[in-house]
């Protein structure tokens, strides 16, 4: 590959990493200058910067509208922001747009700097990596040790590679800045685009964010949808306050992700974007520390009389966080009651039978729902349908099918396949009919109090096959676990729980 621009005067780059001089030592970028790719301009511009005195890096990128590619790039000085001790706020920096032709033009510059230059001779060129043509084959990489997948490249599969992002940061590549705030219908490559994007819109904003749900497909298990909370979503730890701040993105058919519900309130006070950087610095610095040390790997058990010191896995660790957070959920469900906040008798029921967690995802979108009208459009036999949207807000619109003859619903949110939980469209049509309970099929067992005392309710939910397989195996190894943990207390309990394992063993294979 040649870079070269029209007027004489400038810098031709080859591949094989020299440079000429065409009539001047050193060739300055200007408006007007047209190159081959964005690439093109971003070596050309490293070339310039080498012989001026500064480093560079990638910063925002634009995209169209229209079909989401790439209709703009910036290159900036390295000390440009102020994201570390070591910038400057430099405002020198070029932006590239792409012509309708193919070619890039350069459309702005900025050559003024607030910070002193290097010697020329003290900076090697940086080696650009050019993005290489996808190839058919699947890049999926199953580990052995973990039995978790990865990709090298992003691709529509969902799947975070937080080692990846992890490894980026700390390279010093640069994460994806966002154009303004997020709003819905904003698309990306991937899921790991996405979660660049808001995380970088969050230390902006002054919150940080964490991985939340995700939705998988009931034919072939891939990933459909995924949200990202704010770090204080949900009740979980002391720290957290039910922040219902949060980004979904959900997959569409061409592989592109497209955010289809965002919620930008917060129900705390906001760090300010300096203090967000300190504390993911922070965070980052305690994670090392923790590696490095290793003393919270360690369990103290007894052993022939003695104690030792014994080694304990993160997955271990992991699991046993899990299950304590599972029993105070627990406890909460069955000794504390939520407040209602209606006269609704579905809102007593809910909270009768859901989890209080689930409860008050539910109890979101009935209180929405009261803010929403509904206006019937179409009746075809039995089934009706209804226009809601919220009031106000004209752009806000769902519709929903409703069968009087067996109550089923569905939304074109479709937030109850997606999430197991009724939308407050759905709510609204009930509420419109008037009816004063939800039938069961609705109020999936898995966020029931009960979920753990046996799936048999649950195929009254409308799960498959495949579901009820999956939560069976799931409640057996669960309840397995508990028996394993209580077995091995003592060697006198250990005899007495493998006798009776092998005794009920025997019983289910007589049964076959």
């Amino acid at each position: 590959m040649t870079v070269r621009a029209k007027p004489t005067g400038l810098v031709v780059l080859k591949t094989n990493g020299h440079r000429e001089d065409e009539g001047e030592s050193k060739a300055e970028p200007y408006v007007g200058l047209e190159f081959n790719s964005a690439e093109d301009a971003q070596e050309v511009y490293s070339l310039y910067a080498t012989q001026v005195g500064f480093r560079i890096r990638i910063g925002q990128l634009y995209r169209s509208r229209v079909d989401g590619s790439v209709v703009s790039r910036r290159f900036v000085c390295s000390k440009e922001g102020f994201q570390t001790n070591s910038r400057t706020g430099c405002p020198a920096f070029i932006r590239v747009q792409r012509a309708d032709s193919g070619k890039w033009v350069l459309a702005n510059i900025t050559k003024e700097h607030n910070h002193e230059l290097e010697l020329p001779g003290e900076i090697r060129p940086p080696h650009i990596q050019r993005k290489a043509l996808p190839t058919p084959r699947s890049s999926t990489v199953v580990s052995s040790r973990t039995g978790i997948r990865s990709r090298d490249e992003d691709g529509p599969s969902g799947v975070i590679d937080l080692k990846r992002l992890k490894r980026e940061e700390e390279e010093g590549e640069p994460w994806v800045e966002p154009v303004g705030e997020p709003y819905k219908g904003l698309e990306f490559n991937s899921a790991n685009e996405a979660y660049k994007f808001y995380s970088t819109y969050a230390a902006d904003t002054g919150f940080r964010v964490r991985i939340g749900q995700l939705f998988r497909s009931k034919h072939d298990g891939s990933i459909t949808s995924r949200r990202f909370v704010c770090s204080k979503e949900g009740h979980q730890h002391p720290s957290r306050v039910g922040c219902s701040a949060f980004m979904r993105i959900q997959r569409q058919d061409l592989g592109r992700w497209i955010v289809d519900r965002l919620s930008k309130e917060h129900n705390h006070a906001l760090d300010s974007p300096t203090d967000t950087s300190r504390n993911i610095a922070a965070t980052s610095k305690a994670f090392k520390e923790e590696v490095s040390s290793g003393l919270e790997n360690l369990d103290l058990i007894e052993t022939n009389g003695g104690l030792s010191l014994v080694k304990r896995g993160r997955y271990e660790k992991g699991i046993e966080q899990r299950r304590e957070e599972e029993r105070e959920e627990d406890h909460n469900s069955f000794n504390l009651q939520t407040v209602l906040h209606t006269k609704d008798p579905i809102e007593e029921q809910c909270r009768r039978l859901y989890t209080s967690t689930m409860f008050k995802v539910f109890q979101k979108e009935l209180l929405e729902c009261f803010n929403y009208v509904g206006l019937k459009i179409n009746v075809e036999g039995a089934i009706s349908r209804y226009l809601v949207q919220k009031c106000g807000n004209g752009d806000e619109r769902n519709t929903v099918a409703i069968n009087a003859s067996n109550l089923n619903i569905s939304c074109s949110c479709r937030m109850f396949e997606f999430e197991g939980v009724l939308c407050r469209h759905a709510l609204k049509v009930y509420q419109i009919v008037n009816l004063r309970e939800l039938p069961s099929r609705y109020i999936l067992h898995r966020w029931t109090k009960n979920a753990k005392y046996g799936v048999l309710r649950d195929i009254d939910s409308g799960g498959g096959s495949l579901d009820l397989k999956a939560l069976m195996l799931w409640t057996l190894r669960e309840e397995a676990n508990n028996y394993i943990e209580v077995g091995a207390a003592t060697l006198e309990r250990y005899k007495l729980a493998f006798e009776i394992m092998q005794e009920g063993r025997r019983n289910i294979c007589w049964q076959n």
